[in-house]
C-alpha cells in the first residue's frame, strides 16, 4: 500500500454532510470550515481547552496522518514494534476525530 502515497494528489475531509476536496490537509480544512481551521497548529495538542471544536479535530487529523506515515516508514524498516505504536496512536488519533465529529 505505501507505493500508493506518492499518488496522492489530493485531500478529501468530511464533517458532518459537508465535504471538502483539495491540494493538502490545512486548505481542506480551511474549506471545510470557511477559513483558518488551525491546521498548522503550532504544536498544540487536542485536549488544549483554548482550542476550538475545528481546531481540535484538524489536530486529530493531523495526528493520524502522522501514525500513518509512522507505520509505513516501521512497515518498510521490518520494525514491528515501532509499527505497533503508530497502529495505536492511530486508533487513538481517529478515536478523537470520531468523537470530536459528534459534537
Amino acid at each position: 500500500m505505501s507505493g500508493l502515497f506518492p499518488l496522492l494528489k489530493k485531500i478529501l475531509v468530511a464533517f458532518g454532510d459537508k465535504i471538502a476536496f483539495e491540494d493538502n490537509l490545512d486548505d481542506a480544512l480551511n474549506a471545510l470550515f470557511g477559513g483558518d481551521a488551525g491546521g498548522d497548529n503550532g504544536g498544540t495538542t487536542p485536549e488544549d481547552p483554548d482550542l476550538t471544536n475545528a481546531q481540535k479535530l484538524a489536530n486529530a487529523l493531523e495526528d493520524a496522518r502522522q501514525a500513518i506515515l509512522e507505520k509505513d516508514a516501521a512497515m518498510r524498516a521490518g520494525n514491528w514494534t515501532a509499527y505497533g505504536k503508530a497502529e495505536a496512536r492511530l486508533q487513538k488519533a481517529i478515536e478523537t476525530a470520531i468523537a470530536l465529529s459528534k459534537k
